[in-house]
């Protein structure tokens, strides 16, 4: 059987109806193709089982990384920076975008505020945005991580990412993300 899905990234309504559907896929046993042309299908991660693929997909990479994520969690970064630190020395460009300390509860302000300090004193490009909503990885222009899984926090066990290499949809999301950059730019210079 096939099943044709579609996911519309700019509007939250149907990117939020896409997310329900794609929790229930594994469950039936379905797995996912971009493209009739893929002979091999994407994969879905949950919450528990997604950071040794997400390591290796890190530590694969050659050019760039884009992670966008809202929340941040000293023991996940602990995991996860060697590996970025280890791309940077090696010529990789690495950037995070995460919400703003202020966006945070107040008890979280502070803590949020180091492991930024330390993410950038990693030699990460670090951007901040108020009440970021968005959560996806892309890796060297081509491979991506979409969904709610946070990737440099924790993930609660129902939460999801569909991993698949794709040019095009990892453009549209470097695309959304420089848009949403360049917007922060312009509100902060108002």
């Amino acid at each position: 059987m096939r099943i044709y899905d579609y996911v519309g990234v700019h509007i939250p309504a149907l990117e939020r109806m896409y997310h329900k559907r794609l929790r229930g896929y594994p469950e039936l046993g379905y797995s996912v193709k971009l493209s009739e042309q893929d002979d091999v299908a994407s994969q879905i991660y949950d919450g528990q089982n997604y950071l040794v693929p997400l390591i290796a997909d890190l530590r694969d990479a050659a050019k760039d990384v884009l992670l966008v994520c809202p929340f941040l969690n000293k023991s996940r970064l602990n995991a996860i920076l060697p590996v970025l630190e280890k791309k940077i020395t090696l010529g990789a460009s690495v950037t995070v975008c995460t919400q703003a300390p202020e966006s945070d509860r107040p008890e979280q302000r502070d803590a949020t505020g180091e492991l930024i300090a330390r993410l950038k004193e990693s030699g990460i490009d670090v951007k901040t945005q108020k009440d970021l909503l968005y959560r996806y990885a892309v890796i060297d222009q081509s491979v991506v991580w979409y969904r709610n899984i946070e990737y440099l926090s924790y993930s609660m066990k129902d939460a999801n990412a569909l991993r698949f290499e794709s040019p095009n949809t990892a453009g549209e999301l470097l695309d959304l993300w420089k848009k949403e950059d360049e917007q922060l730019h312009l509100e902060m210079s108002v």
